[in-house]
């Protein structure tokens, strides 16, 4: 648990039960499914062309929002891919025991900055 501003910050255990390509147009989307045991947490991410990695770094409780960290991992520069709008979805599980605040639950996505795979290109 860390604290900021006077509020507490957990970070939630959580699975990853599947990555999926698509090239069907879709929207972005973020659904969350409660069972009795589990939380079930499906995000689609819309990306320029194939070749991108989505990953979730961390799950973090802060001020009453359970945060979706992403991380996005972009293609090479040099790679040679087609021109198609892809959608990477991702389906999570969260056990509730791990949850700290009653229903509702909120849940948003914080995404990070593209990561480029090769070298960086210097601005002249």
């Amino acid at each position: 648990m860390k604290r900021k501003g006077g509020f507490s910050i957990y970070n939630i255990p959580f699975k990853i039960t599947g990555i999926k390509d698509s090239f069907e147009k879709e929207r972005e989307w973020l659904k969350v499914t409660e069972g009795d045991d589990l939380i079930k947490i499906s995000i689609c991410k819309e990306f320029p062309t194939p070749g991108y990695s989505l990953k979730v770094d961390k799950i973090a409780y802060e001020d009453n929002i359970y945060y979706i960290y992403l991380s996005i991992t972009a293609p090479s520069p040099n790679a040679i891919l087609l021109q198609a709008i892809t959608y990477k979805k991702i389906n999570i599980e969260i056990n509730k025991k791990y949850i700290k605040a009653p229903p509702p639950y909120i849940f948003k996505i914080k995404s990070m900055p593209a990561i480029i795979r090769s070298r960086s290109i210097k601005e002249e």
